[in-house]
């Protein structure tokens, strides 16, 4: 196997190995496996443009990013912890690095199809063991067991009031992984309704992640699917690689819905988890609505105003409360102004380039693509309430997805 696929397919797996014993910490600072392959595919990338092999690739995203990122450079000299900011800008560019790479060895065809199968096996092996963690702790819950579920054990149990715990893989928090399942959820949704074979497993993928996504209890993660799927329904009909007619989802998501009740109804358990996220007693709004957030999106914005132009420097997580709620209030607080436009633009042009592209793709392509761009807008719409900024995974999801509209494109000009 070639050095750059033996990276990119090591890139992807260890994605997955997000929680902390997969980790390694120097001066400090986390380390990844993701970030040490994206550190070593760029030499790749690099040796194969110097020695001419590769040609340089061109992109209308990197300007903004590479922007983005001077904006966080300069805000550290307003920071008020300057060693904190060097650490997270450093750690932007390793995060930055992960997305220029994986797009860059995904660029072509014949390696792009074969990393898309590993991805969305990794996917499925990561939704079922999340699926098992659950399993287990109910089966440890009921008949007094002691069967192993992963690092974290029964996490989050009292926040949620779930006894046998949240599904969270191979994540450190039951939030991302959420934001894993709900990417994955809408990539095999689309890719369920497609003219490809294997429409079998797409659709153990789409149930595996529901399940999952269900379990979570992440309201971000819940909003951000809706969002997806509320896209989907409005424009899956115009995608000709696509078997879908707005009408085909309506039985599928009336049993979905019915199967949901009938679980909140007749099992008390998850009953009482319903009731603690959405309809805590007397004395349990601070942590069980959302009020806190609301709390906290308003001290960020009374910090942005602090300075507006520039923020207050990468890192500024904590200055306020003790976390950010959100992507936009994370931008602001953090670099300010300079910084919402830059990512903005970004991401902008990401959108403007899956609007303008997946329309004219051949019908082979298409489902992929279009599962790909709509998984990422589910996830960002997620972003709203949450923040994913600063995980390995958003941005690999990013690149894989960049990659996939640029090959389509290529294919289809060839």
């Amino acid at each position: 196997m070639k050095l750059n696929r033996l990276v990119l397919f090591g890139m992807i797996l260890a994605l997955f190995f997000e929680a902390d014993p997969f980790s390694v910490r120097i001066f400090g600072v986390r380390i990844r496996a993701v970030q040490v392959l994206a550190c070593a595919g760029a030499f790749v990338v690099l040796a194969g443009v110097l020695g001419k092999r590769w040609p340089i690739q061109k992109t209308h995203l990197g300007p903004f990013l590479w922007g983005y990122l001077g904006v966080n450079a300069l805000a550290i000299l307003n920071s008020q912890d300057p060693r904190r900011g060097i650490k997270i800008t450093i750690l932007l560019f390793s995060l930055i690095l992960i997305f220029f790479v994986m797009e860059y060895l995904l660029l072509k065809k014949e390696i792009f199809v074969r990393a898309f199968h590993l991805f969305l096996w990794a996917g499925m092996a990561e939704m079922a063991y999340g699926l098992y963690q659950v399993a287990a702790g109910l089966i440890n819950l009921i008949f007094k067991a002691h069967l192993p579920i992963g690092a974290s054990g029964l996490a989050q149990v009292n926040y949620i009031g779930a006894p046998w715990g949240r599904p969270y893989g191979t994540f450190a928090e039951a939030d991302w992984f959420a934001a894993v399942a709900l990417f994955y959820a809408l990539l095999f949704l689309a890719l369920s309704f497609s003219s490809r074979p294997n429409r079998r497993f797409y659709r153990a993928g789409l149930v595996l992640s529901l399940a999952v996504l269900f379990l979570g209890f992440v309201r971000g993660a819940w909003g951000g699917f809706l969002f997806g799927l509320i896209l989907f329904i409005v424009f899956g009909k115009r995608i000709r690689g696509l078997k879908f007619k707005p009408a085909m989802i309506i039985k599928p998501v009336a049993i979905l819905v019915l199967a949901v009740a009938i679980l909140i109804f007749v099992f008390s358990p998850i009953r009482q988890v319903f009731q603690k996220r959405f309809f805590p007693a007397p004395g349990q709004e601070r942590y069980y609505t959302m009020d806190i957030r609301w709390v906290a999106v308003k001290e960020s914005v009374r910090s942005f105003l602090e300075s507006p132009l520039i923020g207050h420097g990468p890192g500024t997580v904590g200055r306020s409360m003790s976390f950010n709620p959100s992507l936009v209030t994370t931008l602001l607080e953090d670099t300010g102004v300079l910084g919402l436009i830059f990512f903005g633009l970004f991401l902008f042009s990401f959108f403007r380039m899956g609007v303008k592209h997946i329309p004219r793709l051949n019908e082979h392509d298409q489902p992929a693509s279009f599962g790909l761009f709509l998984a990422t807008a589910g996830l960002f719409a997620s972003y709203l309430i949450t923040c994913g900024l600063w995980m390995p995974f958003t941005w690999a999801f990013l690149g894989f997805s960049v990659a996939s509209l640029r090959n389509a494109a290529h294919s289809r000009a060839s």
